[in-house]
């Protein structure tokens, strides 16, 4: 019989008698698919009436969770004068509670009823009863806690199977503006919301995520500090202070020093504390990435911040700063700024002086054209040569924070190098040569002598202000001088030879002096005599102490010897002769001393024609694969991560933030310097360590998500790119891209639709993240550029896709936004209200992954194997496929054969059939290129069984 309140229970005269005759029976009742079961009743002349509050089994799918608990939803039950009355309640221990007493026994259960994470609920009963055949369940001006930092309020109702939930949540974080998070629930039960707050701290400028779900609230994001001498990104989390604490050690730079005291057990902190053992950052700049989750226990919350931000104090004098918010509020920056110096201090001196000469000649004349002639000649000069003078490696560092312990400081060094060289050069040439009016041209071969002495002073000061921790006085300051000074020399005789062609003008000639020179090899002897001495010095101003002066013993370096011993840097011998002054371009590559110019008198400087790359017709590329060899095992180690950089460089243009940290990787790596410059379409890379190594490697448009070429001036227009076309973006993700397709395509943005232009990309990167639209204004009838998340993949499925169920499918994985369940599974149309609370229509290949949403595709499971199915590899296989990686997937499904209950199920349901429903699947995944890197390994068999069959009470039809 059904129930309706406020109605008396309308029963067949036949059922009237029966009750009547036992004076109170049985009967069933029921209220729609809601509840069901057996009441007794007594006849009276009025009609049907219970003696006392009854109930039957309540089967809300929102409150079905509670018999896990013990709990059993009942709807209780009262036939009087008035008609039927009744109320939603539980059965406790056996016990009914009354109308009121349900508030407390759902507080205390309240994960269960999805509200996990809603600490302190209280639930006011505002409404509780049956009106007709709507059973009213209403609790208004319910309220709570979250994360400790949130106090929320709002209203819950139940009206039959309807559940409505909206609350808010609202509380503070220091350095953000307040925090209301809208609650809402969504159609699987779970609660959810997210809310962009805006951050008050000076000099930043952005907002973080503030979101809710799981029980969980999370207060990331990534926002820019900029002034006119900086600018970056920095993350900024709002989490608990012991777990702020730990981020902030985690991200501080290894400069910064402190005047903490060490915790009990430990040493005292100098440089960066440890990392937590389970999360070790590779670089001060190293964190989550943007909108990752930040874990947080209960209570209020702080800011904490890391990132790294470019300084520009001058075109020449750049460098970067890594920035530290801690759990305090104070600010630390650590920063290094490398002025870029491209010439000398001052060009090299030289000197010559021609002490004697000799030659003899045998002229032949020959008329009209001039004299044929043989000669000889033998000559001794003395050199004296001095620079060029270097100042290369300049570094300016420093410490600053407004935290009372950090220690601040400033630094400035660099390395001072003066080369100079003297000795005596005797020449022997010989040849034949042509005289035409008073020109004469020679050809032949010289041998030289060069003996002398070579020597250079090679000083890095260093000058700046530290803060210490004084044992009494606390932390004071100090100014201090130090630095390393090498003064070394060596006797040398150099023996050479070569083949010259020399040409000699008279002064009113327009033909220039000019000498042609081909090595034809060298010998270089070092004479005893060679010394050296090193000293170091380290001194405070102001100190009183007498500097303390460490000497210690130095090896002439020849790469540190930096005078060119080839040319020489004469004036030249007439006024009409303009000398074109050189240029000194730094490099910490040297040579040994070359052979010695075998010309004597006034020649001017060998000129080499020069070919593409340099003299050897290398190009920098070539330089950078084959280096000169080095002994030094952390130069090579050096090298081979220039060398892995590069070919990463290559295979994946990067934009500017990307190469400055391939710049980082390669200083920490050992090199000294590393800078890279645009030129055209490429980065031109230059890295010291010894030797110097160069690549020009495609560099990424940073003009915008897109090259602003590719499209029409006016967002409506067509965009000017066609289908096939290769374009380049410097947005994630960054690269060469194939456009896939260009359509037009309706689209809703901020609650407003409008037709927008799409181009489809196929990435070719690491990366498959959507970018924004070319013009940054969030408004419909702009040009949209999404790059294509749906991998396309030759499907091959072994189970025709028409076929009534998924058994087996097989094909490689894709990357896609989900695509939802679209068809029913088989046996999806028999459930109840078990399709709402416990069963799923569960992909086999995941709709995250390419997995259609099509019958064949799906299959009805209970809820607990769709998670399980998703925890144990679903989740690692997306994030390796959306990273680049290729899998293979295969599923099998063994579907049921008979069910003991069959023929009671079928009264329940006649359409039941236990074929429809699972019993086992076997799952198969396969990684067809290596699984990119940092990511766990989703590869291997997976088994999920057995499945139980569905229950008589979950079929719908079901009556209690």
């Amino acid at each position: 019989m059904a129930l309706v309140g406020g109605s008396p229970i309308e029963a067949p005269a036949n059922v009237v008698d029966y009750v009547k005759a036992r004076d109170g029976a049985p009967v069933r009742v029921r209220l729609g698919t809601m509840a069901a079961g057996t009441i007794t009743v007594h006849a009276t002349s009025k009609g049907l009436r219970t003696e006392e509050t009854q109930s039957v089994p309540l089967l809300h799918p929102m409150l079905a969770p509670l018999r896990s608990a013990g709990v059993e939803p009942v709807l209780a039950i009262d036939v009087g004068s008035q008609g039927v009355s009744g109320y939603v309640s539980v059965r406790v221990g056996g016990h009914l509670l009354k109308p009121g007493g349900i508030s407390r026994e759902l507080g205390k259960h309240a994960a269960l009823l999805g509200l996990q994470g809603l600490d302190s609920l209280s639930l006011p009963i505002a409404k509780n009863q049956l009106d007709g055949t709507i059973l009213g369940l209403e609790f208004k001006n319910l309220s709570f806690k979250i994360g400790g930092f949130l106090s929320g309020s709002g209203s819950l109702g139940l009206h039959n199977e309807i559940v409505t939930f909206d609350a808010t949540a609202t509380g503070t974080v220091p350095g953000l503006v307040t925090i209301t998070v809208p609650i809402k629930r969504g159609a699987d039960g779970s609660l959810s919301g997210k809310v962009n707050v805006a951050l008050s701290v000076k000099g930043f400028s952005g907002e973080v995520e503030a979101s809710y779900a799981n029980g969980v609230v999370d207060v990331i994001g990534t926002v820019r500090y900029m002034n006119e001498k900086f600018d970056g990104s920095v993350t900024i989390a709002a989490t608990d202070k012991q777990n702020a604490k730990a981020l902030s050690t985690a991200h501080t730079p290894a400069e910064v020093k402190t005047t903490a005291p060490a915790a009990e057990g430990t040493k005292p902190h100098e440089g960066a504390a440890p990392a937590p053992a389970a999360a070790t950052p590779a670089a001060a700049g190293a964190g989550p990435a943007p909108g990752a989750a930040v874990a947080a226990k209960p209570g209020p919350r702080v800011l904490v911040g890391w990132g790294t931000v470019n300084v520009r104090l001058a075109e020449w004098l750049t460098g970067e700063a890594s920035v530290l918010v801690d759990a305090d509020g104070d600010v630390t920056i650590v920063g290094k700024i490398t002025p870029k110096l491209t010439k000398p201090l001052f060009e090299q001196r030289d000197n010559k002086y021609q002490l004697a000469k000799v030659e003899v000649r045998a002229v032949y004349g020959v008329p009209v054209v001039g004299n044929v002639f043989v000669f000889a000649n033998i000559g001794l000069e003395a050199l004296a040569k001095l620079g060029p003078a270097t100042l290369t490696n300049m570094e300016m560092t420093g410490t600053w924070s407004t935290k009372p312990t950090v220690l601040q400081s400033f630094g400035l060094t660099g390395t001072l190098n003066i080369s100079a060289f003297a000795g005596l050069r005797l020449v022997a040439e010989g040849g034949a040569g042509l005289e035409i009016l008073d020109h004469d041209i020679k050809i032949g071969v010289a041998l030289g002598a060069l003996a002398g002495v070579r020597g250079y002073v090679d000083a890095t000061p260093r000058i700046g202000y530290r803060e210490v921790a004084d044992p009494q006085a606390g932390k004071k300051g100090e100014f201090f001088l130090g630095g390393h000074l090498d003064i070394a020399a060596q006797p040398f005789l150099q023996l050479g030879g070569g083949l010259f062609v020399d040409l000699d003008s008279p002064w009113w000639s327009p033909a220039p002096d000019k000498r042609w020179t081909w090595p034809l090899g060298q010998l270089e002897y070092p004479l005893p005599g060679e010394f050296g001495i090193g000293a170091d010095v380290e001194h405070v101003l102001g100190s009183g102490k007498i500097p303390e002066i460490k000497f210690s013993k130095v090896d002439f370096n020849a790469d540190r010897f930096l005078t060119d011993l080839v040319s020489d840097h004469v004036p030249p011998k007439k006024s009409t002769d303009a000398q074109k002054k050189g240029t000194w371009s730094e490099s910490t590559s040297r040579t040994a001393a070359a052979p010695p110019q075998l010309s004597p008198g006034t020649a001017k400087p060998p000129a080499t024609a020069s070919k593409p790359g340099g003299p050897s017709g290398k190009t920098p590329a070539d330089h950078a694969q084959t280096p000169k060899a080095e002994n030094d095992a952390k130069t090579k180690q050096a090298m081979q991560v220039y060398l892995a950089e590069m070919k990463a460089a290559k295979a994946h243009p990067e934009d500017d933030t990307e190469m400055a940290a391939t710049l980082r990787k390669l200083k920490a790596a050992g090199f000294t310097t590393a800078e890279a410059t645009h030129e055209g379409p490429n980065w031109h890379i230059r890295a010291t360590v010894n030797p110097t190594a160069e690549t020009r490697v495609p560099a990424a448009t940073t003009s915008g998500p897109l090259a602003a070429k590719y499209f029409a001036d006016q967002p409506k227009k067509e965009p000017n790119v066609n289908k096939g076309d290769m374009i380049t973006s410097g947005s994630a993700p960054a690269g060469q891209h194939k456009v896939f397709d260009v359509r037009q395509e309706k689209k809703d943005f901020g609650g407003s639709s409008g037709s927008v232009w799409v181009v489809v990309l196929e990435s070719q990167t690491k990366s498959g993240r959507r970018m924004f639209d070319a013009y940054q204004h969030g408004k419909p009838n702009f040009v949209v550029v999404v790059p294509s998340l749906f991998t396309h993949r030759d499907r091959q499925p072994k189970t025709s896709q028409s076929e009534d169920r998924g058994t087996y499918i097989s094909f490689e994985v894709g990357v896609s936004d989900y695509l939802e369940p679209k068809q029913d599974p088989a046996g999806w149309a028999e459930l109840g209200y078990a399709k709402a609370a416990i069963w799923d229509r569960a992909h086999l290949l995941s709709g995250w992954l390419d997995g259609p949403g099509e019958r064949w595709n799906l299959v009805s499971t209970p809820h607990q194997v769709n998670s399980a199915m998703s925890s144990r590899y679903e989740q690692r296989l997306k994030a390796a496929a959306r990273s680049g990686g290729r899998f293979h997937f295969e599923a099998h499904v063994k579907y049921h054969a008979t069910d003991d209950q069959q023929i009671m199920k079928k009264l329940v349901n006649p359409k039941y059939n236990p074929t429809n429903y699972p019993e086992h699947i076997t799952v198969s995944v396969k990684a067809l290129s290596p699984v990119p890197k940092g990511l766990e390994d989703p590869s291997g068999p997976y088994s999920f069984g057995p499945i139980d069959l569905p229950k008589a009470a979950e079929l719908d039809g079901y009556n209690a």
